[in-house]
């Protein structure tokens, strides 16, 4: 026996050169670097930071071991040389999950990229029957088109005029041509406006326009160039009766001159219509008897004048000419309105109709018929 070479006087022998070191491997963590007890490797104690000399300090049992170690795995039988079967069942195990996981992943995206290609090839197959949206979006061509081009093509769509409008038609003969009668101007027997009604007793059309009018009237409607007159008597609340006319003219000039000076004029006055209960209304004065006092009004619309006169039908004198009377006014604003509406719809009527006409004549032309 020798002593220790670091002089520490240790009981401990060395192995011969024939026999292998008893190298053991310590439970737990690696040794620190800066720890007191350093391992020799020879089996001699030692104090302090020496080193054996000629070498250096080294962990036992490698890296594998430290590993097992820290686990706590080392046992006897890897210190006697023995395989740690734990360890390798660990390594195993972990090794057939990263297998099941790969294959796994594979599995997903062949999934994937099979789907990707049913995909494309059902809009591949949409696209060409056209039964997919494809089909759906893509503009279709005019049958029309014989070119074969692909460019879209548009039918043509007719130019008509706008209509012209209910003032226009009234101002103008050769638009506004339509019949003009009684029955045309006044459709119904009874006229209702506010609640208030008139009955229609008499219609009556005259060509010769001088012939409803008292001889001063008559003359300012030759002098315009009246081509018909006619008139229409009805019968309002409280026993008031009343004339009113509708004289054609040849424009809206005239028809507004004749109804300017017939208002002017205080002995200008249209002739009342008898009819029905009616039998005399605002007879006009002569030698013989005294004329009665009524109501006269004037307007224009359009190409037509607006004449009339009311009253209390019978010979008698009921109004007072400073006082005037309010029931016979009303009646003729009543009658005034209701006739000025029922030419504005007459021009919207054949308004309309023109367009009408006019776009069937253009979508004809376009036809080629």
């Amino acid at each position: 026996m020798s002593a220790d070479t670091n002089g520490n006087g240790g009981g401990r022998e060395h192995p011969g050169p024939a026999e292998p070191a008893p190298w053991t491997i310590r439970p737990g963590t690696p040794l620190d670097d800066t720890g007191d007890q350093h391992q020799d490797p020879y089996g001699a104690a030692q104090s302090g930071p020496a080193r054996p000399p000629g070498g250096t300090r080294r962990r036992t049992g490698g890296r594998a071991a430290a590993r097992r170690a820290r686990s706590g795995r080392g046992t006897a039988a890897s210190a006697a040389g023995n395989p740690d079967w734990g360890a390798l069942a660990d390594r195993e195990s972990r090794r057939r999950a990263r297998a099941r996981t790969n294959k796994l992943r594979v599995g997903v995206a062949l999934a994937v990229l099979a789907a990707v290609g049913v995909t494309a090839a059902w809009l591949s197959t949409s696209s060409d029957d056209g039964s997919g949206p494809a089909a759906q979006t893509a503009p279709t061509q005019d049958p029309a088109d014989a070119s074969g081009t692909g460019k879209p093509t548009f039918k043509p769509v007719p130019t008509v005029p706008p209509a012209p409008g209910s003032d226009k038609v009234l101002a103008d003969p050769q638009l506004d041509n339509g019949p003009f009668t009684p029955e045309e101007l006044f459709p119904t027997a009874r006229l209702g406006i506010d609640g208030r009604v008139y009955n229609v007793v008499a219609k009556r059309l005259d060509n010769t326009c001088a012939d409803a009018a008292n001889p001063v009237l008559g003359n300012i409607l030759r002098t315009k160039a009246c081509v018909q007159i006619i008139r229409a008597t009805v019968t309002g609340p409280d026993g008031t009766a009343a004339t009113i006319a509708v004289a054609a003219f040849a424009t809206p000039d005239d028809a507004k001159g004749a109804a300017a000076e017939g208002n002017g004029n205080h002995e200008a006055s249209l002739l009342g219509l008898p009819g029905g209960p009616v039998k005399e209304l605002c007879p006009q004065t002569t030698p013989e008897k005294p004329g009665v006092t009524c109501i006269r009004q004037t307007n224009s619309v359009g190409r037509y004048g607006v004449f009339l006169v009311g009253g209390y039908p019978g010979p008698d004198n009921r109004i007072d000419p400073a006082k005037g009377d309010p029931k016979v006014e009303l009646a003729g604003d009543d009658l005034d309105r209701v006739i000025r509406d029922t030419l504005t719809l007459r021009g919207e009527q054949r308004s309309q109709a023109i367009y009408e006409k006019a776009k069937a004549d253009a979508e004809k032309a376009l036809e080629g018929k």
